[in-house]
């Protein structure tokens, strides 16, 4: 068996879209006290519950975020405690929303109206 795949900035893209338009994958609002957002899930094989809050971060971007911890599970948390996951997920959140998505008006819709859609909500 030969090493695994190596993650570039354009596979964790793609990754993430897959996993947005995931009919396994589902969004809802969610009010929280300490956090913008979480995910839970048992295996990428089984449903992925993500809820955010929506009067904290910006909704694209915590979506971005949470499907990081799960795009990243075996790399991350199955070797680094929760104190040093998030850190890497921030940056790589960062650096995806940010360069990759906030800054080009088409694919910030195109992510927009995928989260909505999971939402329930009309597109505009």
């Amino acid at each position: 068996m030969g090493a695994a795949q190596r993650w570039t900035r354009e596979r964790l893209k793609r990754t993430l879209w897959e996993l947005v338009n995931d009919p396994r994958v589902s969004i809802v609002y969610r009010k929280m006290d300490d956090c913008s957002a979480e995910t839970h899930w048992w295996d990428k094989q089984r449903d992925i519950f993500v809820a955010v809050d929506p009067d904290r971060e910006g909704l694209v971007r915590c979506v971005i975020h949470e499907l990081l911890h799960v795009a990243l599970e075996a790399e991350l948390m199955n070797r680094f405690v929760y104190d040093l996951e998030e850190p890497i997920v921030d940056a790589l959140e960062t650096l995806i929303y940010q360069k990759d998505i906030a800054l080009k008006k088409r694919v910030m819709d195109r992510w927009r109206k995928a989260i909505r859609a999971k939402l329930g909500e009309e597109d505009d």
